[in-house]
């Protein structure tokens, strides 16, 4: 019952929405591989180095902030 009621806030196992949390994590680890700098203050940009559970699902919006989409810009 508990599962139902907080599904918008919780992540389980077999969850749909983990796949583009997975995403953002992949683009973590090519910024830091790429720039040094796998992770981003802004909380509404993808690469926001998420602590709790609920911050995951700002990763699920396919947003970079203006800083980190010209850095991607440059790897074009």
């Amino acid at each position: 019952m508990l599962k139902e009621e907080f599904r918008d806030k919780i992540l389980d196992y077999g969850n749909e929405r983990i796949p583009k949390i997975i995403r953002a994590y992949v683009l973590q680890a090519i910024f830091y591989h790429v720039f040094e700098e796998p992770f981003c203050s802004d909380v509404k940009c993808m690469l926001y180095n998420a602590h709790w559970q609920e911050e995951l699902f700002y990763k699920l919006k396919d947003n970079l902030c203006n800083k980190h989409k010209k850095m991607l810009e440059k790897l074009k």
